[in-house]
C-alpha cells in the first residue's frame, strides 16, 4: 500500500494544476528558501537559500547557494507582467533523482532536468537535459556525459 507521500506525488504528476499546496517528504532540508505551489520535494533532498516554483523534485536532489528552479519566462507582448493579472500558473519543472545544481544556476520554468545531472555555477538552463549529462554555461549546454549509455541504462532501470 502505498502511503500518503506516494499517493499526493502520484495526484500532482497526473493533474496539470493540483491544488495549492506544497508537499515535503521525509529527511528534507530547504534552507531559507522560498517555495511557490505546488511543489513537491522528495526524499533526503536539500537546498540553501533558493527559490522553488511550482516544481516536482526527485529524491537526493542537492543545490548550492541561491538557485532558481522554475523561473519565469515574461511574455513581452503582454500589456503587463504584474502578477495580479497573471492568468496562467507558471509551466510545471521537473527535476529528476539525484540532481546537482550549482549556487547561482536557474532553471527557466516547464524544463524536465533527468536523473543524475550536474549543472555548472551560474549556468542558465533553458532546455531540457537529459539524463546524466553534465551542463553550463549561459545558456547551458551539455560539456559531456557523466557514464557511458549502458550504466546510464542501467541506473535509470533501477528506478530510485
Amino acid at each position: 500500500m502505498l502511503d500518503r507521500f506516494a499517493r499526493a506525488k502520484r495526484r500532482l504528476l497526473r493533474q496539470p494544476h493540483p491544488v495549492e499546496r506544497v508537499l515535503v517528504e521525509n529527511h528534507v532540508a530547504l534552507n531559507q528558501c522560498g517555495l511557490f505551489a505546488p511543489s513537491l520535494i522528495s526524499f533526503r533532498s536539500y537546498a540553501n537559500d533558493s527559490l522553488l516554483r511550482n516544481a516536482v523534485i526527485g529524491r537526493l536532489y542537492s543545490s548550492g547557494w541561491r538557485c532558481t528552479i522554475g523561473a519565469l519566462r515574461h511574455r513581452v507582448e503582454m500589456l503587463t507582467r504584474h502578477p495580479a493579472y497573471a492568468r496562467t500558473l507558471a509551466p510545471r519543472t521537473v527535476i529528476g533523482n539525484d540532481v546537482w545544481i550549482s549556487d547561482g544556476a536557474a532553471i527557466v520554468s516547464g524544463l524536465t532536468i533527468g536523473d543524475g545531472v550536474m549543472i555548472g555555477a551560474g549556468a542558465i538552463v533553458t532546455r531540457d537535459i537529459p539524463p546524466y549529462a553534465i551542463v553550463e554555461g549561459t545558456p547551458a549546454r551539455i560539456i559531456r556525459m557523466r557514464f557511458e549509455p549502458e550504466i546510464v541504462d542501467r541506473l535509470l532501470a533501477s528506478r530510485w
